[in-house]
């Protein structure tokens, strides 16, 4: 490795589904547990010194909640009293941008750090079966995100993005092609999602890496944690929460 290489760290931390009481429809999503499962993975990652913490979407199980307001305003707390920068996007499940950021600290930008500029797309239009789709609005952000910046882009965004021929995700954005496209024009070099509660394995593709970590709102309670440096060379590690709780992982 050469001496003059960077590296990046960050927790991605995704799908909290966090709501007062337990989830009838589905039992597994223990958004109830939330903000315990938080704190546990925060006390964690006081260990591992990350840069940052990226949170891929889906705060709340439903933006609909009357206690909406108050659920991400706990979460917005728990954000502000850490020591790492979070930069949260909403997802599917979590109220339209300008409401949920009403309550959650929204990052200035262009977020800056070692050498790599973190984009989020908190804007992507939901489409049919919990898919998206990046809007004409969103694809010059990413151009525009290149400006007086001759660093490496990373797109943070909730649902998965993988090019199309490698097919990995149930879910996916409706224009990956033009995205991916744009990707390699604007030098990105990292895409992080959520949404698929499995997650879903890194992959690269023409020097563009893709990931989407695991929920943390869902047995085994994940979390991924990724290093890349400006070599393009990417880590990622999975890690466990809920010591508390193992009696409902498995």
């Amino acid at each position: 490795m050469n001496s003059n290489t960077i590296s990046l760290h960050c927790a991605v931390i995704t799908d909290l589904h966090y709501a007062r009481t337990p989830n009838v429809q589905i039992p597994s999503r223990r958004g109830e547990l939330a903000l315990q499962l938080l704190r546990e993975a925060f006390d964690f990652y006081e260990t591992r010194n990350p840069d940052l913490v990226l949170i891929a979407g889906d705060c709340l199980n439903d933006p609909r909640d009357p206690e909406a307001a108050a659920l991400l305003g706990e979460l917005d707390h728990l954000f502000r009293n850490i020591r790492f920068p979070v930069i949260p996007v909403p997802g599917n499940h979590d109220p339209a941008p300008e409401r949920f950021y009403r309550y959650l600290k929204r990052t200035p930008e262009p977020i800056d750090l070692k050498g790599f500029r973190i984009v989020p797309f908190p804007n992507d239009p939901e489409t049919a079966g919990y898919n998206a789709i990046r809007t004409p609005a969103g694809l010059k952000k990413m151009q525009d995100a290149t400006k007086g910046f001759n660093g490496q882009l990373i797109a943070l965004q909730h649902v998965p993005l993988y090019p199309p021929v490698l097919d990995k995700a149930r879910y996916r954005y409706e224009n990956a092609q033009e995205i991916i496209r744009c990707m390699e024009n604007c030098h990105y070099v990292l895409s992080v999602s959520g949404h698929q509660h499995e997650g879903v394995p890194a992959e690269e593709y023409h020097g563009i890496h893709f990931l989407t970590a695991p929920a943390l709102a869902e047995a085994p309670f994940q979390t991924m944690e990724i290093e890349i440096n400006t070599e393009n060379k990417l880590k990622v590690r999975i890690n466990r929460h809920g010591k508390s709780l193992m009696h409902i992982q498995d």
